[in-house]
């Protein structure tokens, strides 16, 4: 567990922008905040701590929407950066710039998956026995939270900082093969 939190500390400002989303989803939800600090040296360094929500739906979200900001921003980031850096070999000032903006991008896929405990319980309330919800739900949220499970417990480990520099890398020549 101490890689995850090295791997927190290195890519801080996705793990700071990760939390922000999750501090203003519980504000527009009413959900109650338990402990909001963002930088912790435990697992829930990154992620702040909060009350449970009752609905599916609002799980859901919770786990899904920081997950996709901080991936739509790392890929937005992180793919002209490694461009500009791989393709072109940028030096000097737009180098420079472009290593910035390269580790900001790969700090964004570094922190996009839930707590554990947050894929845990999206994962309860779509797979409970006692009621839970329809099966169609559980089939079309079935890879999500299979995602999110997988991923908290990679993130936890510290894992995800490698799966954010081989994406962050490895996207402009993937981008290069469909143009």
């Amino acid at each position: 567990m101490i890689t995850g939190y090295i791997a927190k500390l290195l890519t801080f400002p996705g793990a700071l922008i990760h939390a922000l989303w999750e501090h203003i989803l519980c504000r527009i939800y009413g959900t109650p905040i338990e402990d909001p600090r963002y930088m912790r040296s435990d697992e829930m360094c990154g992620h702040i701590e909060h009350e449970v929500e009752a609905s599916t739906g609002k799980r859901f979200f919770m786990c899904f929407l920081p997950f996709l900001f901080n991936l739509v921003i790392g890929v937005v980031t992180a793919f002209p950066a490694a461009a500009g850096l791989f393709w072109n070999g940028l030096t000097g000032a737009d180098g420079a710039l472009s290593a910035i903006m390269l580790w900001v991008g790969i700090s964004m896929l570094a922190n996009v998956f839930p707590s554990v405990e947050d894929a845990l319980m999206l994962w309860d309330a779509i797979y409970r026995r006692d009621g839970g919800i329809h099966i169609i739900g559980k089939i079309l949220l079935a890879p999500f939270a299979a995602v999110f499970y997988v991923g908290s417990y990679l993130d936890k480990w510290g894992v995800t900082l490698l799966t954010g520099i081989a994406t962050a890398v490895f996207m402009p020549f993937i981008g290069y093969l469909f143009v």
